[in-house]
């Protein structure tokens, strides 16, 4: 009879071991899985808007995501926290082609290259940007007007 490599495990050790990678991948694919799932998009004619990232995990999403849409909103308040404003509106010349209630703080927005503009509204104030999307996309960082949480 032959003597088995001691440092060779048994097979009951591998099976343990399996078992336990098994486990593990399954629980962790299962913990991604949900953490990678984006917002519904809302469509506006050809225009699609993700708008979410309210808590940590799905605004990490959104950012890992955002290379994928042309025009990209983050709002947040002096000292780097997300705000919410109440309404955005995307209006192309006088056209509004989108407007959600309460958007934000992430707003991945897949639209044609153009020229646009946004109006956001925070506390019943208005304020406007003008972008200018073309192929490479464009990110817009949006602070929050003083007194705005």
């Amino acid at each position: 009879m032959t003597k088995l490599d001691s440092s060779f495990p048994s097979t009951r050790g591998w099976i343990a071991a399996a078992a336990l990678g098994a486990a593990i991948g399954a629980a962790t694919a299962q913990d991604l899985g949900a953490a990678e799932q984006l917002p519904e998009a809302r469509s506006f004619g050809n225009v699609q808007v993700i708008s979410g990232g309210v808590d940590l995990g799905q605004a990490e999403t959104m950012r890992r995501a955002q290379s994928r849409y042309p025009l990209r909103i983050v709002y947040s308040v002096r000292g780097g926290a997300y705000a919410v404003p109440d309404a955005l509106r995307i209006l192309q010349g006088n056209e509004v082609i989108a407007e959600l209630p309460s958007a934000g703080p992430w707003v991945l927005i897949d639209l044609p290259p153009g020229s646009y503009k946004l109006q956001s509204v925070f506390d019943g104030r208005t304020a406007e940007r003008l972008v200018r999307v073309g192929r490479e996309g464009q990110t817009v960082h949006w602070m929050a007007p003083n007194g705005v949480e």
